[in-house]
């Protein structure tokens, strides 16, 4: 009880520095994810007399999804992993080094989205085969494979072009939220799903026999929304003159660049294996077969929007611990580091009834298109995902900790390093070797994926509390 008094998270003082920030950070999360997410529910309202093609169309268009999340995922490495030395530099009133070190991140995420975008269009079919199993399944005879590959590709050709755009959007959307202004990308974003609501959702619901026109229009809206994103951050920002932002002329500066990169380019790396490994799951699943696949893609996609408190959580741990760091008070980042984990502690046990809640209610009425079986699927492992919701979230805001601190190789082992040997491994090794014994149902296989997160957020909170990220960079 003395620990709780120490870091009252009711403190007024406390609400009032983190609530401005954290509400248009989860909201903007929110509408992220909610831009996927009409795709995702546009195509599982498909609706044909065939409900092999409707299975497949959801599950084609949700493999590029995956395909394309390891792309951003590592641009996001790029644009976050330089935010390290950004929020210590605003903190510190650095803001000509503050500068210097945007413009590294945009070089940074803007390669990163053309390599990866190069990668796709050169192996499109072997790498979306991955997330499709055409070969077979080891669940049953379901294959929907061959004709989801169709889908996928179709969708592919718009969605391949956003990835260099995406390291554009993030770098300012970064750049931004690390120095505390988090109403513009939230403004953008809203705006974007204004857009791509208006426009797509009449056409596909009045056209939910034709998955290939209904496919077309989701990728074309895709393309469309990553343009608008970085023209508004770009224009607003320098209107209002903002002193974050990159300037061209003053990249020059090997020394800075240098220590920039020392810490982004691990990040990278970091992402990269993290995303490898919670794409690889998607693989493991597709071997149980069609209807299973698609209920757990139902699953993961609603699970995103859960996950939104926990990415807005990333600007806030920049605003609080970050420039507390910079300002060398680390006393008081400290405290607010430990502040940080108990509020998410907190409202993630209001998150799990919410969804509770939406397990009975989202895969019944949003997927109706689909089978029986694929959407008890997803409520199934929505229900486990109740259960254990809240050791993610608190994993989640100590990584953001670590991160901000500049604690690389304890990044590393709370984030890729345990994700690969849990979600990645732990996934592939049950699916092959325990699914024939549970009438391969993904829901156990995730149930006991989940609830390895009580020992890995254990570990995490003991790297926590070594205190090696309590230190200023600059």
């Amino acid at each position: 009880m003395v620990f709780f008094r120490a870091h009252n998270i009711f403190d007024k003082k406390f609400l009032k520095s983190i609530l401005p920030f954290l509400i248009p950070a989860i909201l903007q999360a929110l509408i992220d994810v909610l831009i996927n997410f009409i795709d995702s529910f546009l195509i599982g309202s498909v609706n044909t007399p065939n409900h092999t093609d409707n299975v497949s169309a959801l599950v084609g268009v949700t493999a590029t999804q995956s395909l394309i999340f390891v792309g951003i995922s590592v641009i996001i490495g790029a644009a976050y992993g330089c935010s390290t030395y950004a929020a210590q530099f605003f903190g510190a009133e650095k803001y000509r080094d503050l500068q210097k070190n945007n413009i590294v991140r945009l070089y940074l995420s803007v390669v990163t989205g053309l390599i990866f975008m190069i990668i796709c269009f050169i192996f499109q079919s072997t790498l979306l085969n991955l997330f499709l199993n055409v070969d077979g399944t080891v669940g049953s005879n379901d294959n929907v494979g061959p004709i989801a590959l169709t889908y996928a590709k179709t969708y592919a050709q718009y969605a391949f072009w956003t990835l260099p755009l995406i390291g554009v959007s993030y770098t300012l959307i970064a750049s931004y939220r690390d120095c505390k202004y988090v109403l513009p990308p939230f403004c953008s974003s809203l705006f974007v799903l204004i857009i791509k609501f208006a426009i797509t959702l009449p056409i596909c619901l009045s056209n939910r026999d034709n998955p290939d026109l209904i496919i077309n229009v989701l990728g074309i809206s895709r393309l469309v929304s990553y343009f608008i994103i970085p023209i508004f951050l770009i224009i607003y920002g320098y209107w209002k003159k903002y002193e974050f932002l990159p300037r061209f002329f003053i990249f020059k500066d090997n020394e800075l660049v240098k220590k920039v990169l020392i810490k982004a380019l691990p990040l990278i790396v970091n992402e990269l294996l993290w995303t490898v490994a919670i794409s690889s799951q998607i693989y493991s699943y597709s071997k149980l077969g069609g209807n299973r696949l698609a209920g757990a893609e139902v699953s993961f996609s609603i699970n995103e929007l859960f996950f939104t408190f926990s990415l807005g959580l990333a600007p806030i741990v920049a605003a609080l611990v970050g420039h507390r760091l910079g300002e060398n008070d680390l006393k008081n980042a400290k405290r607010d580091a430990y502040r940080l984990i108990i509020f998410s502690g907190f409202v993630s046990i209001i998150i799990e009834v919410l969804i509770l809640i939406s397990a009975f209610i989202v895969p019944r009425y949003l997927y109706s298109g689909l089978t029986t079986d694929a959407i008890s699927y997803a409520r199934n492992m929505l229900l486990v995902l109740a259960g254990f919701y809240i050791f993610m979230v608190i994993n989640g805001v100590i990584y953001y900790i670590l991160r901000i601190g500049g604690d690389i190789k304890s990044v590393f082992i709370v984030d890729s390093i345990s994700t690969i040997l849990i979600n990645g491994l732990g996934t592939f090794l049950l699916v092959e070797f325990l699914s024939p014994y549970i009438d391969y149902d993904p829901t156990i296989i995730y149930l006991i994926i989940c609830a390895s997160y009580i020992i890995k957020t254990t570990i995490c909170f003991y790297i926590f509390q070594k205190k090696r990220w309590l230190r200023s960079l600059v």
